[in-house]
């Protein structure tokens, strides 16, 4: 993202401004404190993980597969605890 984000100044002519820390949840688990690049004027998105987004698109698809085959949004939640050590609220499984 690093290295992304250099392309990106060199084009805009924009100035490095840090990190900010960001949490993602993927099929192999939580992925805590990922250091995100920024710029200065906040125009650099990468496009490794989009804005906004806590969780991986295959996750989503995966919750959504077991949702359609019957399971309860309750029973999905506690299954990810125990094999993922995921936390949902019943308004991350309705989205």
């Amino acid at each position: 993202m690093i290295a992304e984000r250099e392309v990106f100044l060199k084009g805009n002519g924009g100035i490095k401004n840090g990190f900010y820390t960001k949490n993602f949840n993927t099929l192999l688990g939580k992925l805590e404190d990922l250091k995100i690049p920024r710029d200065r004027e906040g125009n650099f998105k990468t496009k490794l993980i989009e804005s906004y987004k806590r969780r991986n698109i295959s996750l989503d698809e995966l919750i959504f597969g077991i949702f359609a085959r019957g399971m309860s949004a309750r029973a999905i939640a506690q299954t990810f605890e125990i094999i993922f050590e995921l936390k949902f609220l019943k308004f991350h499984l309705r989205k």
